[in-house]
């Protein structure tokens, strides 16, 4: 018995976000006022503009956020904060129709300084960062 492509992606990204929804993360709720505060910038760009892109992220709050449609430049970015010294940022991806895997980053920013490149890879299925280390 063998299982479609797509069927395959479904399966796997729903595995991967459980793990995600499940992995051990804090939030911004659990701050101390002290700490400096950073947001993370999850992005994802396709070998092709017109590739469909499934990517799931990981929120401050440890939830899991997905979309899969085709970005017209190729490029999917989204950013998400508050989070807190040790947070784990996390973004899965794939293609929906076979080629060749995104290229996957995530960049932080402390407070009010600009975003900077912590983890990139390329023909990437994951990437994660531990914020502040």
């Amino acid at each position: 018995m063998s299982i479609s492509r797509s069927a395959s992606v479904a399966l796997f990204l729903s595995a991967l976000i459980l793990a995600i929804t499940t992995g051990c993360n804090k939030s911004s709720s659990e701050t101390d006022p002290a700490l400096e505060l950073y947001h993370i910038r999850y992005s994802a760009y396709a070998a092709t503009p017109t590739d469909t892109i499934n990517v799931a992220y990981r929120n401050p709050d440890g939830s899991s956020s997905r979309v899969k449609r085709v970005f017209p430049d190729g490029k999917f970015e989204v950013t998400v904060g508050p989070v807190i010294p040790g947070f784990e940022a996390l973004i899965v991806s794939s293609l929906s129709i076979g080629g060749q895997s995104p290229t996957l980053c995530i960049e932080t920013k402390k407070g009010a300084e600009p975003f900077v490149m912590k983890a990139r890879r390329e023909d990437a299925i994951t990437l994660k960062y531990i914020v502040g280390f």
